[in-house]
């Protein structure tokens, strides 16, 4: 009897021993994270057939893979602290992440300092601050060279037709639109392109560039690029993006007239919007 005794304390301590060096479960691969705070959404999946992020809620914009897979790390490696927190009033983050197989991995709701496991689970202490939902966070993408030392031409299209640039607007133009900077851009159907001012440059390729600049009352301002020729333009045509503020303290009227652009009173009003 005393050897049985002994082999099922062995048995145990086996057992015991082969739990405690166990390695931990390690989390399916994550190929969809959601982010929202009320209406505001942000979508991020894993494309299948290439396996790069793509910004699912901005028309398949490339993804950041870096900062990605930071973030999934970073939620994926949240733990309950030791100080219970008490939860905050304001609405907070939620942060989904999914597998492959569709299983939800991890849901959290998300305030400065403060995370709480969804659906249940008390709240807990963090140094882990709710990320921004702005897609260029997220996003490679940026706008094509533009070509703009042979710029041959350039009209401004308004409802009394098309009006030849002088060549000092020309390089207004392409000043302007060399300040365009891949940091704020938004979806181009997410603004409205009413009182946008529309040019059309042709440049010695050929090519055709479409160009819409609006400015917002609050003084930023956007462009959207189109081209005939050119696919690199034309493939950020759903984009909007943004160029150097007017000046802070400068209140500007929606549908501004920028610089470089020859708009007589006589032809003032809306113009039409760029082709697609």
């Amino acid at each position: 009897m005393r050897w049985l005794l002994v082999f099922f304390l062995l048995l145990a301590g086996a057992v015991v021993a082969g739990l405690l060096l166990k390695p931990a479960e390690k989390a399916p691969p994550i190929v969809r994270v959601e982010m929202a705070i009320g209406r505001e959404q942000l979508i991020l999946e894993r494309r299948r057939d290439t396996g790069a992020w793509v910004i699912a809620s901005a028309n398949d914009a490339p993804g950041d893979a870096e900062r990605i897979d930071q973030l999934v790390k970073s939620v994926l490696a949240l733990k309950e602290g030791a100080a219970a927190a008490a939860r905050p009033a304001d609405e907070p983050m939620q942060i989904r992440l999914t597998s492959a197989a569709g299983r939800v991995v991890r849901h959290i709701a998300l305030w400065p300092q403060v995370a709480r496991t969804l659906p249940d689970g008390r709240p807990f202490l963090t140094d882990f601050a709710p990320p921004e939902l702005s897609p260029s966070a997220w996003s490679t993408l940026a706008p094509p060279p533009l070509n703009l030392a042979d710029l041959q031409s350039a009209e401004a299209i308004g409802p009394g037709g098309p009006t030849p640039l002088p060549p000092a607007k020309r390089a207004a133009l392409r000043a302007d639109l060399e300040g365009l900077g891949a940091r704020g851009w938004v979806l181009a159907r997410t603004l409205d392109w009413t009182a946008a001012t529309y040019v059309q440059a042709r440049r010695a390729d050929g090519a055709v560039i479409e160009i819409q600049h609006l400015t917002l009352a609050d003084g930023r301002r956007f462009v959207r690029l189109t081209s005939d020729r050119d696919p690199a333009l034309r493939s950020v045509r759903f984009f909007a993006f943004r160029l150097p503020d007017s000046p802070a303290g400068t209140k500007v009227a929606r549908g501004a007239v920028p610089a470089f652009v020859h708009r007589p009173e006589a032809e003032a009003g809306p113009v039409r919007a760029a082709g697609t």
